[in-house]
């Protein structure tokens, strides 16, 4: 969800109508990422999934 530069990043509103839009299609979501600020954004999405979401943010290498 992260975009490395602060200008090119989507409001978390937009994030939220896509996730939810995609886990209503019947899409299952994996998120990854690293550091805080992409954790934190992670951990916003995934309760709005009803458990349909898989938080992968800073287990991978």
């Amino acid at each position: 969800m992260g975009a490395g530069n602060p200008l090119r990043q989507w409001p978390k509103e937009r994030w939220g109508q896509l996730v939810t839009g995609l886990a209503n299609d019947g899409h299952r979501l994996v998120f990854t990422g690293r550091g805080a600020q992409e954790a934190a954004a992670v951990h916003r999405m995934c309760p709005l999934l009803d458990g349909g979401g898989i938080d992968l943010c800073e287990q991978l290498s």
